[in-house]
C-alpha cells in the first residue's frame, strides 16, 4: 500500500506550472500520468515530475481552482517534501510576479537574493507624455 501525501497549494495556472518546473530544472510531462509509488502503487495527475528516484514520482493535480502536491514521499530521497513545495511556490509566485509586472509595461533591471532569502526585483516603466 502506497503513502500518498496530498498538500493543497494556491498554484492556479497550468502554464506558470510549466515555466516554474523548466525554471527549477525539473523532468516532467502534463499528460495525465500515473504518479509511482511504493511496490508499483499508482494513482493519476496531471503533471508527472521525475524526482530523481527510479520508481517514485511526484504529481500535481488540479483539485478545484488550485493544485495539489502529491507523492509518496516515503521513498523520495532526491529532496524533502518540505524542500521540494518551497522551492516550488517561490519560483511560482516569482516567475508569475515577473510576468505580471511586464505585462503592466514594467522592465525588469536588476534582480538579487537578499541574505534573509527574499528576492529584490528593481524595475522600469517608461511612460510617454504627450506634449
Amino acid at each position: 500500500m502506497s503513502h500518498w501525501t496530498r498538500i493543497k497549494t494556491k498554484l492556479t495556472d497550468g502554464d506558470l506550472i510549466e515555466d516554474t518546473l523548466r525554471q527549477l530544472g525539473l523532468k516532467f510531462s502534463r499528460n495525465n500520468e500515473a504518479i509511482r509509488g511504493w511496490r508499483g502503487g499508482t494513482t493519476t495527475a496531471e503533471f508527472r515530475i521525475l524526482s530523481g528516484d527510479s520508481s517514485y514520482d511526484i504529481g500535481l493535480d488540479r483539485k478545484g481552482n488550485s493544485y495539489e502536491v502529491v507523492a509518496d514521499w516515503y521513498g523520495i530521497k532526491a529532496f524533502s517534501q518540505e524542500k521540494f513545495v518551497s522551492d516550488l511556490n517561490r519560483t511560482y509566485a516569482l516567475l508569475g510576479t515577473k510576468q505580471t509586472l511586464e505585462k503592466q509595461g514594467f522592465k525588469l533591471t536588476a534582480e538579487t537574493t537578499q541574505k534573509d532569502g527574499s528576492i529584490r526585483l528593481v524595475l522600469t516603466k517608461k511612460e510617454f507624455v504627450a506634449s
